[in-house]
């Protein structure tokens, strides 16, 4: 005896697709879907949004037995031999849905299948714009060991100093934030072709034109401000604004490969945080000068981190003509 049909699929289910194939029927309503001796399958394609897939497949697995879904995402399979049936539902661009259903004579079954879109292959670039500025921070380059410097006495090497701190990244103010964290949109450092990374700034330096920004992966920060792991840098710039570095698939991987343990925010198939640091640049007096210093006081500036999928920058990139 012949089931009513009782599931909420909806009566437009009726005009949703035809059956194909010699085991299939062509029904047009779910009272002749289904005999004493065959049931039917019925319900809805949709997406990972909840929205209608129409045109969406839905096949028994190894036959020529299949329908398709209506603009509202409705299907009904009819005339089914009962037992155990694979049924798949599938759509060119996305990732196909698989179910077993029992089929059971005069009854209509019920099964809403959800299909994920697939990845686009399309090339494609995404750029992310973050602000940052140092409270206040100094540089000094000797061209020698030591060397007296009017004024400072004797000079030692070379380095630079963040925040004005007497530790080498301690924040003092709230205008503070010389480290700035970026993490890739795909999630995935394997799938990007390669970084644009940029800053830009107006100069607001005491001393010097120039900064100094490293590029490198990211990693925790005790409360002290002393790094948890070694500082591994893609890429270090300097100079005046604007300062633009493109690092590519292969200096990305070589990165990765020769790190030893390899970057734990960073790796292969997995997701890739990084950050920029940013530091006065040392070439304030030329290179005949005693030494040289830089000083700035509450220096904004502005970075972009562009990532390329299944493309390579376009010659001459820069992030603010592509805004």
């Amino acid at each position: 005896m012949r089931s009513a049909w009782a599931f909420g699929v909806g009566i437009a289910v009726v005009f949703a697709g035809c059956a194909a194939g010699e085991g299939a029927g062509d029904s047009t309503s779910p009272l002749a879907a289904v005999t004493d001796e065959s049931g039917a399958l019925g319900g809805r394609v949709i997406d990972d949004s909840i929205n209608a897939v129409a045109n969406a497949i839905i096949a028994i697995s190894s036959t020529d037995i299949s329908t398709t879904s209506g603009p509202d995402g409705t299907f009904l399979l009819g005339n089914l031999p009962p037992g155990t049936h694979t049924i798949v539902a599938s759509l060119e661009g996305f990732s196909p849905a698989e179910v077993e259903v029992d089929i059971v004579a005069g009854d209509i079954s019920q099964h809403d299948f959800t299909l994920i879109p697939l990845p686009s292959e399309e090339p494609y670039h995404v750029m992310q714009n973050k602000k940052g500025r140092t409270a206040c921070g100094m540089a000094w380059r000797t061209p020698v060991p030591t060397v007296n410097v009017p004024g400072l006495g004797n000079v030692t090497g070379s380095g630079a100093l963040a925040a004005c701190g007497a530790a080498y990244n301690t924040p003092v103010s709230s205008l503070d934030s010389f480290v700035v964290i970026f993490e890739l949109t795909s999630g995935n450092i394997s799938s990007v072709n390669a970084l644009a990374l940029e800053t830009h700034w107006t100069r607001t330096q005491t001393f010097g034109s120039g900064l100094t920004v490293l590029w490198e992966n990211y990693q925790e920060i005790t409360p002290a401000y002393t790094f948890t792991e070694d500082v591994r840098s893609f890429t270090e710039v300097w100079g005046p604004s604007p300062l633009i570095a493109i690092v590519d698939q292969e200096t990305i991987w070589a990165n990765m490969t020769h790190w030893d343990p390899p970057p734990k925010y960073c790796m292969p198939n997995s997701t890739c945080k990084f950050w920029a640091r940013v530091f006065p640049y040392t070439s304030t007096f030329g290179p005949g000068s005693a030494a040289d210093l830089a000083l700035y006081i509450d220096q904004p500036y502005d970075h972009y981190a562009t990532e390329f999928y299944r493309k390579d920058p376009p010659q001459g990139y820069t992030a603010i003509a592509d805004a």
